[in-house]
Protein backbone atom coordinates (compact mmCIF):
# COMPACT_ATOMS: atom_id res chain seq x y z
CA UNK A 1 0.00 0.00 0.00
CA UNK A 2 1.48 3.19 -1.10
CA UNK A 3 1.42 6.92 0.80
CA UNK A 4 -1.26 7.93 -1.63
CA UNK A 5 -3.77 4.71 -0.55
CA UNK A 6 -3.22 5.22 2.74
CA UNK A 7 -4.09 9.56 2.49
CA UNK A 8 -7.19 8.45 0.42
CA UNK A 9 -8.46 5.75 3.35
CA UNK A 10 -7.26 8.45 6.36
CA UNK A 11 -9.91 11.44 4.18
CA UNK A 12 -12.50 8.93 3.35
CA UNK A 13 -12.99 7.69 7.27
CA UNK A 14 -12.17 11.23 8.30
CA UNK A 15 -15.21 12.87 6.04
CA UNK A 16 -17.62 9.74 7.35
CA UNK A 17 -16.89 10.69 10.78
CA UNK A 18 -16.96 14.74 10.28
CA UNK A 19 -20.65 14.61 8.66
CA UNK A 20 -21.46 11.88 11.59
CA UNK A 21 -21.91 9.34 9.31
CA UNK A 22 -20.49 6.79 12.07
CA UNK A 23 -21.90 3.48 10.06
CA UNK A 24 -19.85 4.04 7.67
CA UNK A 25 -17.13 5.45 9.02
CA UNK A 26 -17.12 2.23 11.23
CA UNK A 27 -17.64 -0.22 8.36
CA UNK A 28 -14.71 1.01 6.44
CA UNK A 29 -12.59 1.08 9.93
CA UNK A 30 -13.23 -2.51 9.55
CA UNK A 31 -12.28 -2.71 5.82
CA UNK A 32 -8.86 -0.72 6.53
CA UNK A 33 -7.76 -2.79 9.37
CA UNK A 34 -8.47 -6.17 7.09
CA UNK A 35 -6.54 -4.55 4.19
CA UNK A 36 -3.53 -3.46 6.35
CA UNK A 37 -3.98 -6.20 8.24
CA UNK A 38 -0.53 -4.52 10.35
CA UNK A 39 -1.51 -5.50 13.71
CA UNK A 40 -4.31 -8.36 15.08
CA UNK A 41 -5.32 -6.01 17.45
CA UNK A 42 -6.61 -3.49 14.98
CA UNK A 43 -8.89 -5.69 14.03
CA UNK A 44 -9.97 -6.57 16.93
CA UNK A 45 -10.34 -2.66 17.91
CA UNK A 46 -11.94 -1.73 14.55
CA UNK A 47 -14.53 -5.28 15.69
CA UNK A 48 -15.34 -3.30 19.10
CA UNK A 49 -15.99 0.03 17.85
CA UNK A 50 -18.09 -1.63 15.17
CA UNK A 51 -20.17 -3.82 18.35
CA UNK A 52 -20.13 0.06 20.34
CA UNK A 53 -21.86 1.81 17.31
CA UNK A 54 -24.53 -0.88 16.55
CA UNK A 55 -24.76 -0.92 20.84
CA UNK A 56 -25.45 2.42 20.67
CA UNK A 57 -27.67 3.06 17.52
CA UNK A 58 -30.15 1.11 18.83
CA UNK A 59 -30.52 2.49 22.23
CA UNK A 60 -30.88 5.84 20.45
CA UNK A 61 -33.61 4.30 18.30
CA UNK A 62 -35.21 2.78 21.13
CA UNK A 63 -35.07 6.18 23.19
CA UNK A 64 -34.03 4.27 26.68
CA UNK A 65 -30.81 6.98 26.83
CA UNK A 66 -30.91 10.86 27.20
CA UNK A 67 -29.99 13.16 24.12
CA UNK A 68 -27.37 14.31 26.27
CA UNK A 69 -26.02 10.79 27.40
CA UNK A 70 -26.14 9.81 23.61
CA UNK A 71 -24.72 12.60 22.32
CA UNK A 72 -21.44 12.61 24.68
CA UNK A 73 -21.12 8.49 23.59
CA UNK A 74 -21.53 9.88 20.20
CA UNK A 75 -18.30 12.08 20.09
CA UNK A 76 -16.35 9.46 22.36
CA UNK A 77 -16.90 7.10 19.43
CA UNK A 78 -16.43 9.10 17.12
CA UNK A 79 -12.41 10.19 18.90
CA UNK A 80 -12.26 6.75 19.47
CA UNK A 81 -12.38 6.27 16.08
CA UNK A 82 -9.86 8.59 15.19
CA UNK A 83 -7.46 7.09 17.45
CA UNK A 84 -7.96 3.78 15.75
CA UNK A 85 -7.17 5.51 12.40
CA UNK A 86 -4.54 7.29 13.59
CA UNK A 87 -2.75 4.47 14.96
CA UNK A 88 -3.20 2.30 11.59
CA UNK A 89 -2.09 5.18 9.13
CA UNK A 90 0.91 5.51 12.07
CA UNK A 91 1.82 1.96 11.45
CA UNK A 92 1.53 1.34 7.65
CA UNK A 93 3.73 4.55 7.00
CA UNK A 94 6.54 2.99 8.85
CA UNK A 95 5.54 -0.41 7.09
CA UNK A 96 6.17 1.96 3.98
CA UNK A 97 9.16 3.32 4.92
CA UNK A 98 10.90 0.50 6.01
CA UNK A 99 9.77 -2.50 3.73
CA UNK A 100 9.64 -0.82 0.23
CA UNK A 101 7.45 -3.33 -1.57
CA UNK A 102 7.86 -2.48 -5.29
CA UNK A 103 11.12 -1.09 -6.41
CA UNK A 104 11.41 0.38 -9.46
CA UNK A 105 14.83 1.64 -11.35
CA UNK A 106 14.47 2.67 -14.94
CA UNK A 107 18.33 1.88 -16.90
CA UNK A 108 19.01 2.29 -20.71
CA UNK A 109 20.04 -0.83 -22.27
CA UNK A 110 20.06 -1.08 -26.24
CA UNK A 111 17.04 1.56 -27.21
CA UNK A 112 14.69 -0.69 -24.36
CA UNK A 113 13.65 0.05 -20.71
CA UNK A 114 14.21 -1.97 -18.01
CA UNK A 115 12.03 -2.35 -15.18
CA UNK A 116 13.26 -4.47 -12.10
CA UNK A 117 9.93 -5.08 -9.74
CA UNK A 118 10.37 -7.89 -7.45
CA UNK A 119 14.25 -8.82 -8.43
CA UNK A 120 12.45 -9.74 -12.14
CA UNK A 121 13.41 -8.39 -14.70
CA UNK A 122 10.88 -6.87 -17.53
CA UNK A 123 12.20 -5.30 -20.92
CA UNK A 124 9.66 -3.09 -22.73
CA UNK A 125 10.07 -2.42 -26.06
CA UNK A 126 7.03 -0.08 -26.31
CA UNK A 127 6.13 3.09 -24.38
CA UNK A 128 3.38 1.20 -21.59
CA UNK A 129 4.07 2.97 -18.39
CA UNK A 130 5.35 1.62 -15.34
CA UNK A 131 1.66 1.94 -13.81
CA UNK A 132 0.01 0.33 -16.29
CA UNK A 133 2.46 -2.55 -15.50
CA UNK A 134 2.05 -3.08 -11.90
CA UNK A 135 -1.41 -1.81 -11.80
CA UNK A 136 -2.54 -4.90 -14.63
CA UNK A 137 -4.93 -6.42 -13.27
CA UNK A 138 -5.46 -10.43 -13.22
CA UNK A 139 -8.09 -12.06 -16.04
CA UNK A 140 -9.86 -14.16 -13.71
CA UNK A 141 -12.33 -15.79 -16.49
CA UNK A 142 -12.51 -15.77 -20.12
CA UNK A 143 -15.05 -16.64 -22.94
CA UNK A 144 -14.14 -17.23 -25.96
CA UNK A 145 -17.20 -17.71 -29.26
CA UNK A 146 -18.98 -19.50 -26.12
CA UNK A 147 -22.69 -20.57 -27.66
CA UNK A 148 -25.84 -22.03 -25.41
CA UNK A 149 -28.70 -23.13 -27.59
CA UNK A 150 -32.51 -23.47 -26.45
CA UNK A 151 -35.72 -24.69 -28.47
CA UNK A 152 -36.73 -20.99 -28.33
CA UNK A 153 -33.62 -19.11 -27.73
CA UNK A 154 -30.05 -19.27 -27.38
CA UNK A 155 -27.12 -16.72 -26.46
CA UNK A 156 -25.06 -16.18 -29.60
CA UNK A 157 -21.66 -17.12 -29.76
CA UNK A 158 -20.12 -14.38 -27.14
CA UNK A 159 -16.41 -13.51 -25.97
CA UNK A 160 -15.69 -11.73 -22.95
CA UNK A 161 -13.08 -10.94 -20.14
CA UNK A 162 -13.47 -10.29 -16.02
CA UNK A 163 -10.61 -8.96 -14.34
CA UNK A 164 -10.09 -9.63 -10.51
CA UNK A 165 -11.24 -6.59 -8.50
CA UNK A 166 -13.45 -5.04 -10.92
CA UNK A 167 -17.29 -5.14 -11.21
CA UNK A 168 -18.68 -6.37 -14.20
CA UNK A 169 -22.49 -5.52 -14.91
CA UNK A 170 -24.76 -7.34 -17.16
CA UNK A 171 -27.75 -5.53 -18.28
CA UNK A 172 -30.63 -6.52 -21.28
CA UNK A 173 -34.36 -6.81 -21.47
CA UNK A 174 -35.99 -9.85 -20.28
CA UNK A 175 -34.63 -12.90 -22.03
CA UNK A 176 -31.90 -11.04 -23.56
CA UNK A 177 -29.57 -14.66 -21.92
CA UNK A 178 -28.53 -12.50 -18.70
CA UNK A 179 -29.17 -15.03 -16.55
CA UNK A 180 -27.80 -18.47 -18.83
CA UNK A 181 -24.23 -15.91 -19.34
CA UNK A 182 -24.10 -15.40 -15.23
CA UNK A 183 -25.07 -20.00 -15.08
CA UNK A 184 -21.96 -20.35 -17.49
CA UNK A 185 -19.44 -18.39 -15.44
CA UNK A 186 -20.60 -19.81 -12.14
CA UNK A 187 -20.61 -23.80 -13.88
CA UNK A 188 -24.36 -24.29 -13.50
CA UNK A 189 -24.84 -24.48 -17.50
CA UNK A 190 -22.90 -26.15 -19.64
CA UNK A 191 -22.32 -24.09 -23.11
CA UNK A 192 -22.47 -25.93 -26.22
CA UNK A 193 -19.77 -24.51 -28.10
CA UNK A 194 -16.83 -22.27 -27.58
CA UNK A 195 -14.43 -22.04 -24.69
CA UNK A 196 -14.28 -20.80 -21.05
CA UNK A 197 -11.47 -20.66 -18.82
CA UNK A 198 -10.40 -19.36 -15.32
CA UNK A 199 -6.57 -18.01 -15.97
CA UNK A 200 -6.10 -16.92 -11.91
CA UNK A 201 -7.39 -20.13 -10.26
CA UNK A 202 -4.81 -22.31 -9.51
CA UNK A 203 -6.90 -25.53 -9.65
CA UNK A 204 -7.42 -28.65 -11.65
CA UNK A 205 -10.08 -30.29 -12.40
CA UNK A 206 -13.68 -28.47 -12.18
CA UNK A 207 -14.58 -29.59 -9.06
CA UNK A 208 -11.74 -27.45 -7.44
CA UNK A 209 -12.62 -25.10 -9.78
CA UNK A 210 -15.89 -24.30 -8.18
CA UNK A 211 -14.28 -24.17 -4.59
CA UNK A 212 -13.79 -20.44 -5.60
CA UNK A 213 -17.00 -19.29 -7.32
CA UNK A 214 -20.06 -18.43 -4.93
CA UNK A 215 -23.38 -17.70 -7.00
CA UNK A 216 -26.34 -16.82 -5.84
CA UNK A 217 -29.14 -17.18 -7.88
CA UNK A 218 -32.11 -14.82 -8.09
CA UNK A 219 -34.78 -17.47 -6.12
CA UNK A 220 -33.07 -18.56 -2.94
CA UNK A 221 -34.31 -21.23 -0.90
CA UNK A 222 -32.90 -20.15 2.42
CA UNK A 223 -31.82 -22.31 5.38
CA UNK A 224 -33.00 -23.21 8.60
CA UNK A 225 -31.16 -22.65 12.15
CA UNK A 226 -29.94 -19.87 13.25
CA UNK A 227 -27.56 -17.56 10.83
CA UNK A 228 -24.46 -17.15 12.89
CA UNK A 229 -24.55 -20.88 13.17
CA UNK A 230 -25.40 -21.47 9.68
CA UNK A 231 -22.39 -19.21 8.51
CA UNK A 232 -20.15 -20.93 11.11
CA UNK A 233 -21.11 -23.75 9.07
CA UNK A 234 -20.35 -22.70 5.60
CA UNK A 235 -17.06 -21.29 6.85
CA UNK A 236 -16.19 -24.63 8.32
CA UNK A 237 -16.74 -26.30 5.04
CA UNK A 238 -13.83 -23.94 3.36
CA UNK A 239 -11.39 -24.83 5.90
CA UNK A 240 -12.02 -22.35 8.90
CA UNK A 241 -11.68 -24.02 11.94
CA UNK A 242 -11.89 -22.65 15.46
CA UNK A 243 -10.93 -19.31 16.44
CA UNK A 244 -10.36 -18.77 12.80
CA UNK A 245 -13.88 -19.59 12.09
CA UNK A 246 -15.68 -17.44 15.18
CA UNK A 247 -13.57 -14.52 14.61
CA UNK A 248 -14.34 -14.36 10.60
CA UNK A 249 -18.14 -15.34 11.30
CA UNK A 250 -18.13 -12.21 13.80
CA UNK A 251 -16.45 -9.68 11.72
CA UNK A 252 -18.66 -10.39 8.58
CA UNK A 253 -21.91 -10.48 10.41
CA UNK A 254 -20.68 -6.74 12.01
CA UNK A 255 -19.67 -5.42 8.72
CA UNK A 256 -22.41 -5.72 7.32
CA UNK A 257 -24.46 -4.70 9.83
CA UNK A 258 -26.41 -7.90 10.96
CA UNK A 259 -25.75 -8.61 14.43
CA UNK A 260 -29.16 -7.92 15.93
CA UNK A 261 -30.31 -10.82 13.57
CA UNK A 262 -27.42 -13.54 14.22
CA UNK A 263 -29.73 -15.63 16.11
CA UNK A 264 -32.96 -15.92 13.45
CA UNK A 265 -34.11 -18.17 10.87
CA UNK A 266 -33.55 -16.64 7.32
CA UNK A 267 -37.18 -17.18 7.08
CA UNK A 268 -38.23 -14.73 9.59
CA UNK A 269 -35.89 -11.97 7.79
CA UNK A 270 -37.00 -8.84 5.17
CA UNK A 271 -36.02 -9.17 1.59
CA UNK A 272 -33.15 -6.75 2.72
CA UNK A 273 -31.42 -8.57 5.47
CA UNK A 274 -32.14 -11.90 3.58
CA UNK A 275 -29.82 -10.39 1.16
CA UNK A 276 -27.33 -9.22 3.43
CA UNK A 277 -27.08 -12.75 4.65
CA UNK A 278 -26.74 -14.07 1.81
CA UNK A 279 -23.90 -11.70 1.27
CA UNK A 280 -22.48 -12.93 4.67
CA UNK A 281 -22.86 -16.48 3.56
CA UNK A 282 -21.02 -15.74 0.09
CA UNK A 283 -18.16 -13.68 1.68
CA UNK A 284 -17.81 -15.52 4.45
CA UNK A 285 -15.54 -18.02 3.29
CA UNK A 286 -13.58 -15.42 0.35
CA UNK A 287 -14.21 -16.77 -2.48
CA UNK A 288 -12.39 -15.19 -5.86
CA UNK A 289 -15.94 -14.48 -7.92
CA UNK A 290 -18.98 -13.55 -6.88
CA UNK A 291 -22.09 -13.91 -8.99
CA UNK A 292 -24.97 -12.32 -8.03
CA UNK A 293 -28.38 -12.48 -10.19
CA UNK A 294 -30.83 -10.08 -9.73
CA UNK A 295 -29.85 -9.08 -6.28
CA UNK A 296 -32.11 -5.65 -6.38
CA UNK A 297 -35.24 -7.35 -7.50
CA UNK A 298 -37.05 -7.67 -3.88
CA UNK A 299 -35.25 -4.48 -2.21
CA UNK A 300 -36.67 -1.22 -1.19
CA UNK A 301 -34.66 1.84 -2.50
CA UNK A 302 -32.75 2.46 0.69
CA UNK A 303 -31.82 -1.55 1.39
CA UNK A 304 -30.49 -1.24 -2.19
CA UNK A 305 -28.03 1.73 -2.16
CA UNK A 306 -26.81 -0.24 1.22
CA UNK A 307 -26.01 -3.54 -0.36
CA UNK A 308 -24.45 -1.91 -3.67
CA UNK A 309 -22.13 0.41 -1.20
CA UNK A 310 -20.86 -2.33 0.73
CA UNK A 311 -20.43 -4.51 -2.69
CA UNK A 312 -18.44 -1.80 -3.86
CA UNK A 313 -16.77 -1.31 -0.66
CA UNK A 314 -15.82 -5.37 -0.79
CA UNK A 315 -14.50 -4.99 -3.94
CA UNK A 316 -11.91 -2.58 -3.74
CA UNK A 317 -10.74 -4.36 -0.87
CA UNK A 318 -7.25 -5.53 -0.97
CA UNK A 319 -7.92 -8.43 1.19
CA UNK A 320 -10.82 -9.82 -0.63
CA UNK A 321 -9.23 -9.61 -4.09
CA UNK A 322 -12.57 -9.99 -5.82
CA UNK A 323 -14.69 -10.15 -9.00
CA UNK A 324 -17.94 -9.68 -8.98
CA UNK A 325 -20.40 -10.42 -11.78
CA UNK A 326 -24.05 -9.18 -11.27
CA UNK A 327 -27.35 -8.93 -13.42
CA UNK A 328 -29.97 -6.10 -12.74
CA UNK A 329 -33.19 -4.66 -14.04
CA UNK A 330 -32.11 -1.53 -12.11
CA UNK A 331 -29.66 -0.19 -14.98
CA UNK A 332 -28.68 3.33 -13.65
CA UNK A 333 -28.18 1.74 -9.89
CA UNK A 334 -25.99 -1.02 -10.90
CA UNK A 335 -23.89 0.94 -13.58
CA UNK A 336 -23.00 3.89 -10.89
CA UNK A 337 -20.78 1.15 -8.80
CA UNK A 338 -19.78 -1.45 -11.76
CA UNK A 339 -16.49 -0.95 -13.48
CA UNK A 340 -17.75 -2.71 -16.74
CA UNK A 341 -20.79 -3.05 -18.51
CA UNK A 342 -22.60 -6.09 -20.78
CA UNK A 343 -25.46 -5.28 -22.45
CA UNK A 344 -27.20 -8.41 -24.07
CA UNK A 345 -30.33 -8.32 -26.85
CA UNK A 346 -31.67 -11.23 -27.58
CA UNK A 347 -28.50 -13.43 -26.74
CA UNK A 348 -25.97 -11.26 -28.50
CA UNK A 349 -24.02 -8.55 -26.76
CA UNK A 350 -24.37 -5.21 -28.23
CA UNK A 351 -21.83 -3.71 -25.79
CA UNK A 352 -19.18 -4.93 -23.78
CA UNK A 353 -16.71 -2.26 -22.67
CA UNK A 354 -15.71 0.03 -19.38
CA UNK A 355 -18.48 1.80 -18.51
CA UNK A 356 -16.96 5.35 -19.37
CA UNK A 357 -16.84 3.87 -22.89
CA UNK A 358 -20.47 3.91 -23.53
CA UNK A 359 -20.49 7.68 -24.33
CA UNK A 360 -17.95 7.47 -27.36
CA UNK A 361 -19.31 4.31 -28.84
CA UNK A 362 -22.65 6.18 -30.00
CA UNK A 363 -20.48 9.67 -30.32
CA UNK A 364 -23.87 11.56 -28.56
CA UNK A 365 -24.88 12.52 -25.11
CA UNK A 366 -28.69 11.82 -24.09
CA UNK A 367 -31.10 12.50 -20.77
CA UNK A 368 -33.90 10.99 -19.87
CA UNK A 369 -36.16 14.06 -18.57
CA UNK A 370 -39.96 13.96 -16.92
CA UNK A 371 -42.09 16.97 -17.95
CA UNK A 372 -45.42 18.50 -18.44
CA UNK A 373 -45.02 19.20 -22.03
CA UNK A 374 -45.56 16.41 -24.51
CA UNK A 375 -43.12 14.79 -27.15
CA UNK A 376 -44.20 16.83 -30.05
CA UNK A 377 -43.97 20.14 -28.54
CA UNK A 378 -40.37 19.23 -26.64
CA UNK A 379 -39.41 18.31 -29.87
CA UNK A 380 -40.39 21.56 -32.07
CA UNK A 381 -38.63 23.52 -29.37
CA UNK A 382 -35.38 21.37 -29.15
CA UNK A 383 -34.69 21.41 -32.61
CA UNK A 384 -34.89 25.30 -32.92
CA UNK A 385 -32.00 25.07 -31.03
CA UNK A 386 -30.37 21.93 -33.52
CA UNK A 387 -31.93 20.11 -36.11
CA UNK A 388 -29.78 17.33 -35.45
CA UNK A 389 -31.51 16.71 -31.32
CA UNK A 390 -34.25 13.82 -31.75
CA UNK A 391 -37.10 13.88 -28.96
CA UNK A 392 -38.55 10.34 -28.54
CA UNK A 393 -40.45 8.33 -25.83
CA UNK A 394 -40.26 4.64 -24.73
CA UNK A 395 -43.24 3.90 -22.53
CA UNK A 396 -43.88 6.65 -20.03
CA UNK A 397 -40.66 8.27 -20.76
CA UNK A 398 -39.60 10.86 -22.93
CA UNK A 399 -35.55 10.84 -24.10
CA UNK A 400 -33.36 13.57 -25.96
CA UNK A 401 -30.14 12.62 -28.18
CA UNK A 402 -27.63 15.60 -28.90
CA UNK A 403 -24.40 15.80 -30.45
CA UNK A 404 -21.55 15.22 -28.27
CA UNK A 405 -21.26 19.27 -27.47
CA UNK A 406 -24.85 19.75 -26.58
CA UNK A 407 -24.35 19.31 -22.78
CA UNK A 408 -26.41 19.57 -19.52
CA UNK A 409 -26.19 22.81 -19.05
CA UNK A 410 -27.18 23.69 -22.67
CA UNK A 411 -30.77 21.59 -21.84
CA UNK A 412 -31.05 23.28 -18.47
CA UNK A 413 -31.19 26.89 -20.31
CA UNK A 414 -33.45 25.78 -22.89
CA UNK A 415 -36.27 24.43 -20.29
CA UNK A 416 -35.69 27.56 -18.27
CA UNK A 417 -35.62 30.42 -21.77
CA UNK A 418 -39.03 28.19 -22.55
CA UNK A 419 -40.44 27.86 -19.01
CA UNK A 420 -40.93 24.20 -19.09
CA UNK A 421 -40.96 23.14 -15.29
CA UNK A 422 -39.26 19.60 -15.70
CA UNK A 423 -40.22 16.76 -12.94
CA UNK A 424 -36.58 15.48 -13.32
CA UNK A 425 -33.46 15.34 -16.03
CA UNK A 426 -30.91 12.29 -15.62
CA UNK A 427 -28.03 12.47 -18.16
CA UNK A 428 -27.66 8.71 -19.38
CA UNK A 429 -24.70 9.71 -21.63
CA UNK A 430 -22.92 6.98 -19.58
CA UNK A 431 -25.13 4.58 -19.58
CA UNK A 432 -26.41 1.64 -21.70
CA UNK A 433 -30.10 2.85 -20.96
CA UNK A 434 -29.72 4.63 -24.10
CA UNK A 435 -28.85 1.91 -26.05
CA UNK A 436 -31.99 0.02 -25.28
CA UNK A 437 -34.40 2.93 -26.38
CA UNK A 438 -33.47 2.00 -30.38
Amino acid sequence: MNELALKSWKKEIEDFIADGNLSQASKRLMDMSNDFQTDREYIKEALIIKSQYSKLHKENLNDTTSKDEINKRWNKLAHQMLDLLDNIVKSEQIKIKENISIEIQYEKKQDTKEIIENNIIINIEDKTTVNNIINERKIFFKAENVEKKYDKFGLSPISFELKTGEITCVVGENGSGKTTLLKIVGGVEKHDSGKISYPDIDAQGWYAIKQNIAYLPEANDGWQYGIDTFLKFISSVHGYNGQVNDERVKEIIYRLGIEDYKDHEYGDLSSGYQMRFDLAKALVWQPKILILDEPLAHLDVNAQQIFLRDLRDFVNSTNYQLTVLISSQHIYEIENISDNVIALEKGKIVFNDKIYEIKNSTKQNSFEVGCSINVEDLSKIMIEKDKSIKVYSVGIYKFIDANIEFTLRDLFQIFLEHKIEPYYIRDISNSTRKIFNY
